[in-house]
């Protein structure tokens, strides 16, 4: 039964880090939101809610009345948004720097600062003929065309009056806006083309179930495997094929933007081979930074065909950093039925499929029929053998496999780890381990020798050993990091010393394994 507010905050007060887990997860969806409406910028609302959700988590004892909790926590998000919005206008001379920063990583080459060189990749034809731009003001309208054009950063200030930085504003806002406008257009041909078609307006699955606290990739494929009547695999057997038990990602301090970050796409591809399974899948990870309204669409598609077939559909980042199932539609009002790793439902609006150039990645899979027998344990152990060198598609700034734990470590000791995110990674590792444990005890009582049962034990012997040092970096969050007295020290080398025990105890586990 769904807890109240009141319920929570009294357990929390009484020492239940688990009803504060659930305090921060509930109303997360809500601060980005209140955020958003002042900053008007997505990945800076996310920062604005994480600030306020930790304030307002270490300030619980002087809440006296805990039913204002949602209305304390409001006024809290207000005030650090309009702190970053005036902060951000006494940084506008560093406008120019964040204007270049900005068109590099859209367009994933070095740029100048120029409007027009920044928006070459973002303005297409296209869009300018199909009206978007109506959607804007007449003077927002009127840059924009002019940028899409041959005019230059000088004559647009001087044209239009505006600052260099005001101008890149009004860009980026005004592709914004233009982009929602022709994605909305092509989501009302689309449904057109659906009731012509005579297609169903409204479908619903039942409410998907989830056995495991946490959002992991292995844990959604599994439970959207739950609808197919062919499927049996326990959730260990599940995660094992899929190699969610041995893998890890970080990134630079642990950051919780960063948390169960891959390329989606190509885990998704050598998961499926490996469970005999078809993959359907649509990600905007590889997106130009023009608006794209088709690709949308295209995931909207797999969305309708996939339930209507009778299986929801994985999905990455709809909530951030959240794996969870789509698993009903209605056309008539447009929303999404989605239900991730907490006890709830949510409905999103089908515009939330449409991503933007500030926006991250949405991922999407749909799991299809079986096209072959699951892999074969030797591949599997082979399989577990990458995941530990680390080999997956690299990204910048992260470190893949048993790598990962020296940038963990390194985080820790000089004192540059994000609390939340390394609250987050503790956790979803800890999750992994266990049923790295599990899965190659299933494994060696499978082994048709004694050799490779004996290996297979003492290899889950060295995850275990390395998920009892991982257990102590639990913090007591938000309050720090977690300290026992049979390891002394500051808290954050308790934290190396434990990574770096965890890290010896899975390469032992490797080795043994490679002989095998």
């Amino acid at each position: 039964m769904l807890q109240s507010d009141s319920e929570l905050i009294a357990a929390i007060r009484a020492g239940d880090s688990h009803a504060l887990h659930e305090l921060l997860l509930r109303y997360r969806p809500l601060a980005v939101r209140w955020a958003s409406t002042i900053a008007r910028d997505s990945y800076l609302a996310e920062d604005i809610a994480q600030e306020a959700l930790m304030q307002v988590a270490a300030k619980l004892d002087q809440l006296e009345d805990p039913a204002k909790f949602s209305a304390w926590l409001r006024m809290t998000v207000r005030r650090q948004a309009l702190n970053h919005v005036k902060r951000q206008r006494r940084e506008i001379t560093s406008a120019d720097a964040e204007w270049n920063e900005s068109a590099q990583h859209a367009s994933g080459r070095t740029t100048s600062t120029d409007p027009q060189d920044i928006v070459e990749h973002q303005i297409t034809v296209e869009q300018l003929l199909s009206g978007t731009t109506q959607a804007l003001s007449a003077r927002d309208g009127a840059i924009l065309l002019a940028v899409a054009g041959d005019a230059r950063t000088e004559e647009l200030v001087e044209r239009f009056a505006v600052s260099r930085a005001n101008l890149y504003n009004i860009i980026s806002r005004s592709r914004t806006r233009a982009g929602e406008e022709q994605f909305r257009a092509a989501l009302e041909g689309y449904l057109k083309d659906r009731r012509r078609h005579k297609l169903p307006r409204i479908s619903r699955l039942s409410i998907p179930a989830w056995s495991r606290p946490y959002s992991m990739f292995g844990i959604a494929v599994h439970a959207a495997l739950q609808y197919a009547s062919d499927y049996q695999a326990s959730l260990t057997e599940t995660l094992g094929l899929l190699g969610d038990p041995f893998r890890l990602s970080v990134t630079t301090g642990c950051h919780w933007r960063g948390i169960s970050t891959f390329d989606w796409t190509f885990t998704a591809q050598r998961g499926m081979e490996r469970l005999g399974r078809e993959p359907r899948i649509c990600s905007t990870r590889r997106m130009s930074a023009s608006h794209d309204p088709e690709r949308s669409l295209r995931l909207l598609r797999l969305v309708h065909q996939s339930i209507d077939e009778g299986m929801p559909v994985v999905v990455w980042n709809l909530v951030i950093n959240e794996f969870g199932l789509l698993y009903g539609y209605d056309d008539a009002e447009r929303q999404l039925l989605y239900r991730g790793f907490r006890e709830q439902s949510v409905v999103f609006d089908y515009r939330d499929l449409s991503r933007n150039h500030e926006q991250p990645e949405l991922f999407a899979l749909a799991i299809g029929w079986r096209t072959s027998p699951p892999a074969t344990d030797g591949a599997i152990m082979e399989a577990i053998r990458h995941y530990a060198r680390g080999d997956e598609p690299p990204m910048a700034m992260f470190e893949f496999g048993l790598k990962g734990y020296a940038l963990w470590r390194t985080a820790a000791e000089s004192g540059t780890l994000d609390p939340l995110g390394h609250a987050y990674q503790v956790a979803i590792v800890c999750e992994a381990r266990e049923q790295a444990v599990g899965y190659l005890r299933l494994l060696s009582e499978r082994a048709r020798t004694s050799l490779r049962r004996e290996g297979l034990l003492e290899a889950s012997l060295c995850y275990e050993k390395a998920l009892r040092s991982l257990y102590r970096l639990y913090p007591s969050f938000p309050f720090g990091y977690g300290v026992d007295d049979a390891h002394p020290g500051s808290p954050d080398t308790n934290v190396a010393a434990a990574l770096t025990e965890a890290l010896q105890a899975e390469q032992e586990a490797i080795r043994l394994l490679s002989h095998l």
